[in-house]
């Protein structure tokens, strides 16, 4: 039967609230793999597991010895969960989720620590860990043109080069999307974020077609006269990094109206198409709990797929999305459904969510 297993960062241990492995099936049914214990153990894992074989990868954003996470397997026939790395901040802290290339090479980054000045506590680094078990330091971020403080994790290319956004750095020191070569040795800034001019503040990875065009999406900027009742200049836009000329081009910049706006969670492309989520606009009207859209590059169209509400309903959906024989997409929300998550203000625990695609 076809399932999906996921983990979330928060809840699961009671004395703990430290995250879950979990999966649920075509069904509906849902099952905890693993609840993290904290105590120095490893907690808050960070979302969509590599699958390789019967085991499970991830990392831990938190926890470990040193409390700036880890790098685990999860043994789906034995059911037990391996440390196989520490990350102790002179090698990274706080590990963003893995990509695996084809010998089973796990990569990702880490929000800070290692070298730079990127506010106290360094800039963040580029990893491997090898199917051998090796784990090698690739990059470090300075912080200065090519960026620090690198957000989403990492998309590689079929030649084996990393392309990731960063939150701070670049010529404005408001992110930046570089590419770094196999080895480390070369680093790109192929983007400096500015208020001016865009959006800013790369909040989810990239991806790339197979002609290395790049997309993704920033979490504020676009149009200025948009979104400043939330206090922002600007909602977000869709962007993309050409191949050919290597420019960057807004496809599309939201309003926080039908449309909603803040994109939250990475782009993915699919037969021409781009889809993602946004994790909403409030609470001056109109109220956007989130949406899920759809972009299509050859008629600069943006659909509204679907418009999230409060419970029973899941709200801001903030993860990456998932897609299923080629017809449904997969994603969760950081709020909503029927839990109550023992705050008076919250909408609920967050719920997984499938939406069929009726073009599909």
């Amino acid at each position: 039967m076809p399932k999906a297993i996921c983990s979330a960062p928060e809840l699961g241990n009671p004395n703990c609230n430290c995250g879950t492995l979990f999966e649920i099936t075509s069904t509906g049914t849902f099952a905890v793999l693993y609840a993290f214990p904290g105590n120095g153990g490893p907690s808050a894992p960070n979302g969509q597991p590599v699958l390789i074989g019967n085991t499970l990868y991830d990392t831990t954003s938190t926890g470990g010895s040193s409390g700036f996470g880890t790098i685990f397997s999860f043994n789906l026939q034995t059911q037990s969960l391996t440390i196989l790395h520490d990350f102790s901040g002179a090698d990274g802290a706080f590990p963003s989720s893995l990509v695996a290339d084809a010998a089973g090479n796990l990569y990702g980054t880490t929000l800070s620590h290692a070298s730079g000045q990127c506010g106290i506590s360094g800039c963040g680094t580029l990893f491997k860990y090898a199917s051998s078990g090796t784990f090698t330091t690739i990059y470090s971020f300075s912080g200065h043109a090519t960026g620090g403080n690198p957000v989403g994790g990492l998309t590689l290319d079929p030649s084996g080069n990393y392309y990731v956004a960063t939150g701070l750095g670049g010529g404005h020191d408001l992110g930046t999307i570089d590419k770094i070569s196999p080895d480390g040795s070369q680093a790109v800034n192929l983007h400096s974020f500015s208020i001016v001019s865009g959006g800013y503040a790369p909040n989810a990875g990239l991806a790339l077609d197979s002609n290395g065009n790049i997309y993704g999406t920033t979490g504020l900027g676009g149009k200025k006269n948009d979104c400043l009742q939330e206090g922002f200049s600007g909602c977000g836009e869709l962007f993309e990094i050409t191949a050919s000329q290597g420019k960057y081009v807004s496809l599309y910049r939201f309003t926080g109206r039908a449309d909603s706006g803040f994109p939250a969670g990475g782009v993915l492309l699919n037969n021409g198409l781009i889809y993602g989520t946004t994790s909403g606009v409030g609470p001056v009207a109109p109220v956007s709990w989130g949406t899920v859209w759809q972009f299509d590059p050859a008629s600069s169209t943006l659909t509204r797929l679907y418009n999230f509400q409060p419970a029973p309903d899941g709200v801001f959906p903030e993860s990456n999305l998932l897609l299923v024989n080629a017809q449904y997409l997969i994603g969760t929300t950081y709020q909503g459904g029927n839990g109550n998550c023992s705050s008076p203000t919250a909408t609920g625990c967050g719920t997984v969510f499938k939406l069929k695609l009726t073009n599909r």
